[in-house]
């Protein structure tokens, strides 16, 4: 699988990250690539300890919000935010920067499927089953989102 992520994508990944670490009070730790989830949301407890929170995809969009009646993130990403629920008992988390405004959804909030993807390309690839958020659903950043943590 090809990595096609700019170190400008990683610029402005990162930069939305801290963003998100700064609004909910956590740390946000980058995983390498090609990992079953992007990034981890850690929260320091008052004894110092670690405790895991959240899976975290990160997305950059060069449009405002808005534009289309869904965001969509490919079906492969959306089940690998599941699973590290499922394993970590973390929140699956979406956040996406739009030009004018950080939104976030959970991973299983409402969704439809359909393939699409990318073909400007021409890499067969890049079409794939998408899940399509509803934009209407998105939160804004300033809405801290309910960790769901395994005890």
């Amino acid at each position: 699988m090809p990595i096609r992520q700019t170190s400008e994508d990683r610029a402005n990944e990162d930069a939305v990250a801290a963003d998100v670490a700064r609004e909910w009070d956590i740390t946000i730790d980058r995983l390498r690539d090609l990992s079953v989830v992007d990034r981890l949301g850690i929260r320091v407890n008052g004894n110092l300890s670690r405790e895991y929170v959240a899976a975290l995809e990160i997305k950059c969009r060069k449009h405002k919000a808005g534009t289309f009646p869904t965001f969509f993130i490919d079906e492969e990403k959306v089940n690998g935010l599941l699973l590290a629920r499922k394993l970590l008992g973390v929140s699956p988390i979406i956040v996406v920067r739009w030009t004018n405004v950080t939104g976030w959804f959970h991973a299983d909030d409402s969704a439809f499927k359909r393939m699409g993807g990318r073909s400007d390309r021409g890499d067969d690839n890049d079409i794939e089953m998408m899940c399509h958020y509803d934009i209407k659903r998105a939160r804004h950043l300033t809405t801290m989102p309910v960790f769901y943590v395994s005890a």
